[in-house]
């Protein structure tokens, strides 16, 4: 069907060869709409030494790592050893590169690709890939189809795109009005009254607002911020003022800006502990039972395992102090920090490295404070500081000095208790949205499957 090669990559050491006579392609120059000429090239010398030049019109297909990736050359080009040519001899350069580009040819590529740990397709096997052949008056049909339905395609990924975009916008205006209205109130909260309309405004809309994972995610936010924001669920005014609770375990506060809410320093709510990491040197540190968690174990809200562990001589011996159980536990250094806090409740007693800050909080108060953390994760996100070099630490003044708006414990449970129900639903809803998307996908693969064969 043509002309094959695979390309070489003259030595390094012989500088006469690189230079910008002709383009040397490489597998991160083959993109899906262009190839890159500019990156690297090779003078005449370097070329005709490598003895790999494909002439305009020619396909590259890289077939060593992430075989199949291809596109067609507008000009004469050399190119590197993970990559092999092919240049049509009676063919239309862009009817075999859509052939190459077919789930077919893919499937072939692979499986006769090497099991190693860097998958190979060799000269021989890519070779002996069957093609279908048609007239060339058909290949140029072929071809216009393909450009014609390609452009079809691209239209339609732009009108999706600018509709995610407005949807985008439009659930993030809707469930900002929650938030920043004074007079917005959850039906759920009877404190208030005509402070209905946004929350009406989303139910008119919730079939076609909360259709994305994305939006779901807003969702839950927005539910967070309204909880600690007193606007969730019902008041008592018999409910023990949270100035009460606090007392008792003689930490200091204001009133807030509801009746029974308390304002509170983060840092007195109880002992804060910061974490260390023992010698790497003493294997007999890393062989216990303690957990020691580390800013890659924070991807969950209670925790009381991690990858690694340590042993109590660690403890004995080192810095590191052993953390009870029921204490909150925060990133506060890295690069997480620039979008995100994370936070997560211990179930039992474990350590952190110096990544790492722990408070251990009244039991009354740590579910509640759990929640709290999570919804003012922008706020906390706003109280880093990033270095020139890229660096992200929330430093301990900033941090413990935060203001904490702390509602009676009655509410508060009442608090967790609607945001455990409320959660519970945009995941069951997340869940649907996902397996929608799976059995979108399993129809489009077999109606693509049922066109090629």
């Amino acid at each position: 069907m043509g002309y094959t090669q695979t390309g070489a990559t003259p030595s390094k050491s012989s500088s006469e060869s690189f230079g910008s006579d002709i383009p040397f392609v490489k597998p991160g120059d083959i993109y899906p709409n262009h190839v890159e000429y500019s990156n690297e090239g090779l003078t005449f010398y370097g070329a005709k030494q490598s003895g790999r030049i494909a002439p305009s019109g020619s396909i590259l297909m890289v077939c060593i790592g992430t075989i199949g990736k291809c596109n067609l050359i507008e000009r004469n080009c050399s190119f590197n050893q993970q990559i092999n040519s092919v240049t049509p001899y009676l063919f239309d350069s862009h009817y075999l590169l859509s052939i190459c580009r077919s789930v077919y040819f893919y499937t072939e590529a692979w499986s006769r690709s090497s099991s190693t740990t860097i998958a190979i397709l060799n000269k021989g096997n890519w070779e002996e890939i069957c093609i279908p052949i048609p007239p060339i008056e058909e290949q140029h049909r072929i071809v216009a189809k393909v450009d014609e339905l390609m452009a079809l395609c691209d239209q339609l990924e732009t009108q999706h795109n600018a509709a995610a975009e407005a949807h985008e916008k439009l659930v993030s205006h809707l469930l900002g009005t929650l938030t920043q209205s004074p007079n917005t109130v959850s039906p759920l909260c009877k404190r208030g009254a005509g402070g209905d309309l946004d929350w009406q405004r989303i139910a008119a809309h919730f079939d076609i607002l909360f259709t994305t994972e994305a939006s779901i995610d807003a969702l839950k936010q927005t539910l967070l911020q309204l909880a600690v924001m007193g606007k969730l669920v019902p008041q008592d005014p018999n409910d023990e003022p949270a100035s009460e609770l606090l007392k008792r375990y003689d930490i200091s506060s204001t009133a807030s800006f509801v009746a029974g809410w308390s304002k509170v320093s983060l840092g007195a709510l109880g002992d804060i502990y910061g974490g260390a990491t023992p010698s790497k040197a003493k294997p007999e540190y890393w062989v216990g039972n303690i957990p020691w968690i580390s800013p890659k174990d924070m991807k969950r809200l209670y925790i009381n395992d991690a990858e690694d562990n340590v042993s109590e001589g660690a403890i004995c011996e080192t810095t590191l102090k052993l953390i009870p159980a029921g204490s909150l536990l925060m990133v506060v250094r890295g690069m997480i920090l620039a979008h995100s806090f994370p936070v997560a409740l211990t179930t039992s007693e474990v350590t952190i490295n110096q990544d790492m800050k722990a408070l251990v909080v009244p039991g009354e108060i740590k579910e509640y404070m759990l929640l709290y953390m999570r919804a003012m994760k922008n706020s906390f996100v706003a109280l880093v500081d990033r270095s020139s070099h890229g660096t992200c630490k929330l430093i301990s003044k900033k941090l413990w000095t935060f203001i904490v708006e702390c509602p009676p414990e009655a509410e508060q449970h009442r608090i967790v208790a609607k945001i455990d129900e409320l959660m519970a639903i945009c995941d069951q809803l997340k869940a649907r949205i996902t397996k929608a998307k799976q059995l979108q996908q399993k129809l489009a693969d077999v109606m693509v499957e049922q066109a090629l064969s």
